[in-house]
């Protein structure tokens, strides 16, 4: 190997080693945990659930009986998305998995049935999936990504967002790319 190439790598490691000056910055990879976010226009949410990737989580998006709820977006079985699945029991508060048909009540994350079990299914009561805190405002749905309870959203929020002569506009841009640049240089532009 070539000295200059060696020397190169030796510095990375060393480099690499040393603890940052900016532990929480880089930690944050995929943002901050523990708080409220902006998941969508309240609009955009109707009849058919809606997956996002927030946070690196897939949370799905439901709206039963004019109410919202989010939850992991992953059937607790086998993993597939229960975005694709349906509401199997019409009038209930529940997504079915399309797989193997495992239901969910969307509220607790509970499973409430496995429909290819029957209705004794030992399974019932035991399997789960993630729930999160969600609250809708201003024409916005808010989802709370972290652990343990969240503080009240208008605890995380600048008050202006909450009032209720406030004016809210949104253009939501999925672009490829590090979070954490484009914070830092949003400014530029202007």
């Amino acid at each position: 190997m070539d000295s200059n190439v060696a020397h190169t790598l030796d510095q990375e490691r060393q480099r690499k080693s040393r603890p940052s000056p900016w532990p929480r910055y880089d930690e944050a990879a995929l943002g901050f945990r523990n708080y409220w976010y902006p998941a969508m226009h309240s609009s955009k949410l109707r009849n058919r659930p809606v997956s996002l990737k927030i946070l690196g989580e897939k949370i799905l998006f439901i709206r039963y009986q004019g109410k919202c709820f989010a939850l992991e977006d992953r059937c607790a079985h086998r993993g597939m998305p229960l975005a694709i699945g349906r509401c199997v029991f019409p009038g209930t508060n529940t997504i079915t998995c399309r797989y193997h048909g495992w239901t969910y009540d969307v509220a607790s994350g509970a499973c409430v049935a496995a429909l290819t079990d029957g209705p004794d299914s030992p399974i019932v009561g035991k399997a789960k999936v993630k729930t999160y805190p969600i609250e809708e405002r201003q024409g916005l749905i808010w989802a709370f990504i972290g652990d343990g309870k969240p503080v009240a959203l208008e605890e995380d929020l600048p008050e202006e967002l909450l009032r209720p002569d406030a004016v809210l506009g949104m253009r939501i841009t999925l672009r490829e790319g590090n979070w954490r640049l484009a914070a830092e240089n949003g400014l530029d532009p202007s």
